[in-house]
Order: structure tokens, then sequence, then C-alpha cells
């Protein structure tokens, strides 16, 4: 199949703690991955970063977008 370059943004050290559960927030980030590679024309970006009121998961892809 086709390929996706994965490209992953953490700052150093970037270890985070997040409430709530594991299972759910797996299931979130894996649709968000999954509809970015989807529709990607060759690569998807991902970063982590915390935002002073929790932790912000990005997840880009280089596809058309919505109309």
């Amino acid at each position: 199949g086709d390929r996706i370059a994965v490209a992953v943004d953490v700052p150093e050290g970037g270890a985070f703690e997040v409430n709530g559960s594991r299972g759910q927030l797996s299931r979130v980030i894996g649709n968000l991955l999954d509809n970015a590679q989807r529709h990607a024309e060759g690569s998807v970006a991902v970063s982590v970063a915390a935002d002073g009121r929790g932790v912000r998961v990005e997840v880009r892809d280089d596809g058309a977008g919505v109309p």
C-alpha cells in the first residue's frame, strides 16, 4: 500500500499525566490517526504539549481538508 510519513513532536522530557480512561483516550487518538492517514497525501504530524489547562494532542495531515 501507499506509505505515509508520520512525524511526532513531543517536548524533551515530555511525560504527561492525563486523568481518564486509558481505553477511551487510546480509542480517540487512534481514531484521529486513522482518519489522518486515510486522508493524507503523504504525511501526518502529531504533536503533544501542555497548554496550561491540560494536555493538547494535535494530529494534522497534508490532505485536501473539508471543502
